[in-house]
C-alpha cells in the first residue's frame, strides 16, 4: 500500500482515451471535470514518457508539493490522511461549524457527542492541567509502590509495609490491565487451528525504546537516559527545578542521574533476553503452553495472579497460552530472579511515566515531548488532542466521519465492485496450467469465503448505529475537566474490552481500524478484507466517477488485498481462516518455482545508498 500510486494508472487510461481508444462518449459532469483537472494537474507534458514515465505522469505533483520535514514518503495516501485528520479535528471541536449536533430529543446521539467533545475539551484545557500538575501521575506511581515497596527507595514516601509474596505478579498484571506491558503483552487472536474461537497469545515486550536494536545507538541512549532523569526529577523535586541560566536545561542532581542510568542499564540487559526478530511462521510460532508449564519456566511469577489482575472479572483464566518462542520464558525467569527489587520498582515507575506522562501539564510532560519529537507549540495541541479523542472514541468518530463523507450509495457501489473483482479473479484460475483441479477447487472456495468489510465496522459496535455505540461506551467514564484520568481510564477500557473477547466467538464483521484510516487490509486468519471509508475518498474513489476511474484506483487496492489471500503467506490459510495445507504438492512446487523467479529478479537489483554506494535489494522480502 505504501508504494501504491494509483493516479499513474488513471493518467495512463485517460491518455489512451485521448489518443483515440474506443469510448462511449465524453463525461461532462461536474465530478468528471473536477477529477480530470486534478489528473491533468499532476502531469508534466514536457517530459518524454519513453524516457521518464514517472516524471511524465507525476511531474506536476512533484513540482507542486513540498516534501515536509522528516518525511520520507509523500503521496496522495499521505495527503488523504492529512485531509481526513483535518475533518476529525473539526468534528471534535464544539464551536466548529462541522461539529455534529444531536436532534432535539435524541438522548442517545447527545450522549455520544458529549463523550467526544468532553474528551477533546479536557485535553485542550491546559489551565486545568496546570492546576493539578504532576500529582495525578505521582498518585499512580504511589499505588504501585504501596504494592511493590522497597526499603530506601527514592520514590517511596513514608514507611510502607514489606512487599508481600506475589507483588511482582500483581504489578505486572495490573500494568497489562491498564493498557501497557511489563515484559510481555497478551493479544486475543483467532486460533489458527479452530478459527471460530479466540486464544491468548503472549509476546515479549516492555522495552521503553521498543526495538532491542535501539539500545545499540549511543546517541539515542544518551537522549533516552536524559529524558528518564529529567522526568523523575520534575516529578519528585520538592522545590523549583534548577535550570542552567544560559541553556535553560534542567540541572539534574546526581541521585536522579544514577536512577536514569539504572533504568537504562536494566533495559539494555533485558533487550538481550528478548528473542531476535524473525519472519513470522505460524507453524513454528504456534506453541500452546499450559499454566503449569508457564510456572515451571518462570518460577518468580504467579500466573494465576497475573491473569486475575489483567483480565476483567468473569473472564476465565485460559488453560493454555500461545507462545511463539517458549525459551524466552526460561530466560525471563532467570533474568527476573537475578534483578534487584529496587531496579524492578524503578522500571515499573518509568513504565508508568512513559505511558502516562504525556497527559500531564506542559512543564511536566516536556522531556517526553522532546524525546518523542512531539511538537510543544501551543497551536499544535489541537492536533494531538483530536488524535487522542479519535484513538479512544474511534467508533463515535467513525459514525460522524462516515456521515460526512461516505453515503450509503457509495458503500453499495464499492460492494458491487469487490463482488465483480471476485468473479473476475476466479475466472483467471482457469488459465493457470500449473494449478491442478484439487487446488483450484480450494482456491474457488477461498474466494467464495472472502468476507469484505467496506467503510466501517458493522459489529462490536456497529459504527452506523448510535444505540450500539452508546451501549459500547457506557462503561467508559469521561470527565471534561480531567484529561489525565480520561486517558488512564481509556487504556483500561480498551484493554478490558480486548480481553472480554476471549470468551466470545470470533467476530468476522468487526473492523479493527477507524473509518478515517487511509489504508486497506487482508487478514488471512479471518479470510477477510477491510476497506475503511478513509481511503474511499478522491482521488481513489468517488461514487460519481466513471467506473473505469474507480476500478483503476480503488479497484486496484481491493484487488491487491484479494491477492494477499494467495501470496506466499496468505495461501497457507483456507477459506475459513484455518492454517492448513490445502494445496497439492505439485502445485506448491510450481508456485515456489515461480516465486523464486521474482526473488532472483529483484535480488539482482540495487538501490542507491548513503554516500552513493549501491545496496542490493533483498529479493525474499519482495514477496
Amino acid at each position: 500500500m505504501t508504494k501504491l500510486y494509483i493516479f499513474l494508472v488513471i493518467g495512463a487510461a485517460l491518455q489512451m482515451a485521448a489518443q483515440g481508444a474506443p469510448s462511449r462518449g465524453v463525461c461532462n459532469t461536474p465530478q468528471c471535470i473536477q477529477v480530470a483537472e486534478g489528473i491533468l494537474k499532476d502531469f508534466n507534458h514536457q517530459a518524454d514518457p519513453c524516457v521518464d514515465f514517472s516524471e511524465y505522469t507525476c511531474g506536476g505533483f512533484y513540482q507542486r508539493e513540498t516534501l515536509p520535514k522528516n518525511t520520507k514518503v509523500y503521496s496522495y495516501l499521505k495527503l488523504m490522511q492529512l485531509k481526513n485528520n483535518e475533518l476529525v479535528q473539526q468534528l471534535v471541536k464544539t464551536d466548529d461549524p462541522l461539529a455534529p449536533k444531536a436532534a432535539e430529543g435524541d438522548d442517545v446521539a447527545s450522549r455520544n457527542i458529549q463523550r467526544m467533545h468532553d474528551y477533546y475539551t479536557a485535553c485542550m484545557d491546559e489551565a486545568q492541567l496546570g492546576k493539578v500538575g504532576r500529582q495525578p501521575l505521582l498518585n499512580k506511581i504511589h499505588q504501585m509502590v504501596q504494592l511493590y515497596s522497597v526499603p530506601g527507595s527514592l520514590i517511596q514516601q513514608g514507611d510502607l509495609p514489606p512487599t508481600k509474596k506475589g507483588a511482582l505478579s500483581n504489578v505486572i498484571g495490573q500494568n497489562i490491565r491498564n493498557g501497557w506491558s511489563s515484559f510481555f503483552i497478551f493479544s486475543i487472536e483467532p486460533d489458527i487451528i479452530e478459527p471460530s474461537r479466540n486464544l491468548v497469545y503472549l509476546s515479549p515486550d516492555g522495552l521503553g525504546l521498543g526495538d532491542p536494536k535501539s539500545y545499540e545507538d549511543a546517541d539515542g541512549i544518551r537522549a533516552y537516559e536524559r529524558a528518564i532523569g529529567e522526568m523523575f526529577y520534575l516529578l519528585y523535586t520538592t522545590g523549583q527545578p534548577v535550570r542552567n541560566q544560559i541553556t535553560s536545561a534542567l540541572e539534574l542532581p546526581e541521585s536522579w542521574i544514577q536512577v536514569a542510568k539504572e533504568v537504562v542499564d536494566f533495559e539494555k540487559a533485558y533487550s538481550k533476553v528478548i528473542p531476535a526478530s524473525h519472519p513470522s511462521n505460524p507453524e513454528t510460532d504456534h506453541n500452546p503452553v499450559t499454566l503449569a508449564e508457564l510456572a515451571q519456566r518462570t518460577p518468580s511469577l504467579d500466573w494465576s495472579l497475573i491473569f486475575k489482575n489483567a483480565f476483567p472479572s468473569g473472564v476465565k483464566t485460559p488453560e493454555v497460552v500461545i507462545v511463539a518462542q517458549p525459551d524466552y520464558l526460561n530466560k525471563l525467569g532467570a533474568f527476573l530472579k537475578a534483578t534487584e527489587p529496587r531496579t524492578l520498582q524503578l522500571y515499573f515507575a518509568w513504565s508508568m511515566i512513559l505511558n502516562l506522562g504525556l497527559n500531564l501539564d506542559a512543564v511536566h510532560r516536556q522531556p517526553l515531548e522532546v524525546l518523542g519529537g512531539i511538537s510543544t507549540r501551543p497551536e499544535d495541541r489541537h492536533q494531538i488532542c483530536a488524535k487522542w479523542t479519535s484513538d479512544n472514541l474511534l467508533d463515535i468518530i467513525s459514525y460522524y466521519f462516515v456521515e460526512a463523507t461516505f453515503p450509503e450509495r457509495a458503500m453499495r457501489k464499492v460492494d458491487e465492485m469487490i463482488d465483480t473483482l471476485r468473479v473476475t479473479f476466479t475466472k483467471s484460475f482457469q488459465s493457470y496450467n500449473w494449478l491442478d483441479s484439487f487446488t483450484r477447487k480450494g482456491a474457488l472456495e477461498k474466494v467464495k469465503g472472502f468476507v469484505h468489510k467496506v467503510g466501517y465496522s458493522s459489529s462490536g459496535p456497529d459504527d452506523r448505529s448510535q444505540p450500539s455505540i452508546d451501549r459500547f461506551y457506557s462503561g467508559l467514564q469521561i470527565d471534561n475537566q480531567d484529561h489525565f484520568e480520561n486517558q488512564a481510564r481509556a487504556g483500561n477500557f480498551w484493554s478490558q474490552t480486548k480481553f472480554r473477547n476471549l470468551d466470545k466467538k470470533v467476530d468476522r464483521m468487526h473492523m479493527d481500524v477507524s473509518a478515517p484510516t487511509v489504508d486497506a487490509f487482508y487478514n488471512p486468519a479471518m479470510n477477510d478484507i477491510s476497506v475503511p471509508a478513509g481511503i474511499l475518498q478522491p482521488p481513489f474513489f468517488h461514487v460519481d466517477n466513471p467506473e473505469y476511474l474507480n476500478y483503476g484506483a480503488i479497484g486496484t487496492v481491493a484487488g491487491h488485498e484479494l491477492t494477499h489471500g494467495f501470496d506466499n503467506n496468505g495461501r497457507q490459510w483456507d477459506s475459513t481462516g484455518r492454517f492448513r495445507n490445502w494445496w497439492s504438492n505439485s502445485t506448491v512446487e510450481a508456485f515456489n518455482s515461480r516465486a523464486n523467479c521474482f526473488i532472483e529478479q529483484y535480488g539482482n537489483f540495487t538501490v542507491p545508498g548513503p554516500e552513493g554506494k549501491e545496496l542490493p535489494v533483498d529479493g525474499q522480502l519482495t514477496l
